[in-house]
């Protein structure tokens, strides 16, 4: 890569760090306001560390975005073009898909008073089957790893680790 390609990749990443970092930050002020509020003190709240984290990110990613800017660094890549062709990419349809499937698992399938093992059993499944052909063997076989993956995960967590599973 040469050096103009790598300064705008630095320029898209110090954009989604800052972005990363706020949001971080936030989650933690709310944190820390959590506990204040309890009658504790700030400095035994758990948003403590994120929140330190989260403000040396910020610094790291400001210092990025402006070294990218002073080495030329550009919008120009930022077209109506370069937009359709990224949203008609397969790399995109897949990091979509995802991102959906994952929330859909933390959303849906786990919400308070569901079990663990099922929800994480038909994750799995329509997560494996998303990304293959649909035979009748990748569905047994899609299905077998599920149930296996689902016990090794719930045994090792529950009775080896004794983490209790939500």
């Amino acid at each position: 890569m040469d050096k103009t390609t790598l300064r705008v990749a630095d320029l898209v990443t110090s954009i989604i760090l800052m972005v990363l970092s706020v949001s971080v930050f936030f989650m933690s002020y709310r944190l820390m306001f959590t506990t204040i509020e309890r009658g504790r003190d700030w400095f035994q709240s758990a948003g403590l560390f994120p929140g330190i984290v989260s403000l040396l990110l910020g610094i790291c990613s400001l210092s990025l975005f402006f070294r990218a800017r002073k080495d030329g660094a550009t919008f120009k890549f930022f077209t109506r073009e370069k937009v359709v062709e990224v949203i008609e990419s397969r790399e995109f349809k897949v990091a979509v898909t995802v991102v959906s499937l994952l929330a859909v698992y933390i959303y849906i399938l786990m919400r308070p008073g569901r079990q663990f093992e099922v929800a994480t059993f038909i994750y799995l499944c329509i997560f494996m089957l998303a990304f293959q052909q649909k035979n009748i063997k990748n569905i047994i076989y899609s299905l077998g790893i599920s149930v296996l993956a689902t016990a090794a995960i719930t045994y090792g967590f529950s009775q080896l680790a004794m983490i209790p599973l939500p």
